[in-house]
């Protein structure tokens, strides 16, 4: 039986329709200025994030500093008045010590000294309960800009760029050479930077870190597990340049 146009015509648009329907769906792509700006928002909230993940990680230290039970033998129950009124330019701080630099270049230090490394000096107490400057000579006599803490150890650079460490020096943390009596080492400046200026310095658990001027890296203490980026786990009780380019550059 012959078909009618009207019937001719649905049946060629039902088809068509069902090609249609196993075309692959049409993939919506976002404009490049949108992404960017989408980016731009990720990115700085990102940092806006990180930046109160910081805070919150500053303010519960310094809770455990001042308030904390299992530190009541080093801190007390109160909050470090020994420093009111004096203006401070940086701290540093681990769960077992605190060193504060003030405005004037001087370095105070409270908390554990089982190793020298608030106050090396042979009198000095186990723990350092009040915030007391460091009177070591080589100290007094430079004007410190910035100070590190590791578990044992302590370090700070001065305005000039000299590094200067005290404390421990088992692992070589103190870039002091291995003829140096590694415990309750007093405060002496790190030979091996002396050609350096060096405008940045860091402590981890038993190695120290610095950056100096012209961009260089150095490294010495602990080589475990890699640690010192020097290629090796070898400890390192001199200061050792890290070489290579870094990722990115």
């Amino acid at each position: 039986m012959k078909k009618s146009s009207d019937e001719v015509r649905g049946e060629a648009t039902s088809e068509k329709s069902k090609r249609k329907s196993r075309r692959m769906p049409r993939l919506s792509v976002p404009r490049m200025d949108k992404l960017f700006n989408r980016k731009s928002r990720i990115t700085e909230n990102a940092v806006k994030n990180e930046r109160k993940r910081e805070s919150v990680r500053l303010t519960s230290a310094f809770r455990n500093l001042n308030n904390s039970t299992t530190h009541l033998k080093v801190f007390g129950s109160s909050a470090v008045t020994e420093l009111n009124g004096i203006p401070i330019t940086q701290i540093c701080g681990t769960d077992r010590q605190l060193l504060v630099v003030t405005q004037d270049g001087r370095v105070y230090g409270k908390g554990a000294n089982d190793e020298g490394q608030i106050n090396p000096e042979c009198n000095a107490s186990f723990f350092e309960n009040k915030c007391r400057v460091l009177e070591s000579p080589i100290i007094s006599n430079k004007e410190v800009a910035m100070v590190a803490c590791g578990e044992v150890h302590s370090a700070c650079v001065t305005v000039d760029g000299f590094v200067i460490t005290w404390g421990n020096n088992e692992n070589g943390q103190l870039g002091h050479s291995r003829d140096v009596l590694p415990l309750k080492v007093i405060p002496r400046l790190v030979d091996g930077l002396s050609r350096e200026s060096v405008i940045q310095i860091s402590c981890a658990g038993h190695a120290t870190f610095v950056l100096t001027s012209l961009g260089k890296v150095f490294a010495f203490g602990s080589g475990r597990s890699g640690l010192l980026g020097l290629g090796d786990t070898k400890n390192r009780s001199e200061a050792r340049e890290i070489k290579g380019r870094l990722q990115g550059k």
